[in-house]
């Protein structure tokens, strides 16, 4: 019995730590998010400021190039930045995973000692007695 409470607490922390994992990440994407919905709407605003201000064509274009070359530069730093988050999220998973293999393997060592210890007992139980006394 015990050998199953430790399997059940080892599978509850493992579905806990990827539980944990799944959060962490969630959040960091989500912050991530939201800050570049902040970066788009700043643009925006920039974007709204430019035409409002723009005194010819030439200016409005030299303005709308410096904006766009500012968004793509910020796009870039964002997708690097998102790719990172998801590769640390990729290789704790990958070290729960490996954790986990290893303890399942270490636990299915002790099932089938505790198998066979069982096994050994049972048969043993049922074995005949061997008499003592020699044939005449």
């Amino acid at each position: 019995m015990n050998l199953y409470k430790e399997l059940t607490e080892q599978t509850v922390a493992t579905v806990r730590n990827l539980g944990e994992l799944n959060l962490r990440t969630f959040e960091t994407l989500a912050s991530k998010q939201v800050e570049i919905m902040q970066k788009c709407m700043d643009a925006g605003v920039k974007q709204a400021e430019i035409l409002k201000t723009a005194k010819d064509a030439n200016g409005l274009i030299s303005a709308q190039v410096e904006l766009s070359s500012a968004c793509a530069e910020q796009f870039t730093n964002n997708m690097m930045e998102t790719a990172d988050i998801m590769k640390t999220a990729q290789e704790e998973l990958s070290n729960l995973v490996e954790s986990s293999v290893a303890d399942a393997k270490a636990n299915v060592e002790k099932v089938t000692e505790l198998g066979k210890k069982s096994v050994d007992e049972v048969v043993n139980i049922n074995r005949p007695a061997k008499s003592t006394k020699k044939a005449a």
